[in-house]
């Protein structure tokens, strides 16, 4: 049954590439490869307070990404600019 799932999981990704990937519940997929293994994941499993406080971290960073990139775009620009005069 595990190989079927990674052949099946394997061939979606390579014939459709990422957008593939994303229609699937990844905590479901990682309890049901867990189940298959045979392994316990309760005490490794993060929390919904965990995830949550993940998906805030990444939104602040994105934030923070969008609001200094073009700042630092045009400090990069200004410098190169001060370097070839």
């Amino acid at each position: 049954m595990l190989n079927r799932y990674r052949q099946y999981f394997a061939d979606g990704a390579q014939l459709f590439g990422d957008s593939f990937m994303g229609q699937f519940d990844v905590a479901k997929a990682a309890q049901l490869l867990a189940t298959q293994h045979n392994v316990d994941i309760a005490d490794i499993k993060k929390t919904p307070e965990q995830l949550e406080e993940d998906r805030q971290q990444a939104t602040a960073a994105t934030m923070v990404d969008k609001a200094t990139g073009p700042v630092a775009g045009a400090v990069a620009g200004a410098a190169a600019q001060s370097m070839n005069q």
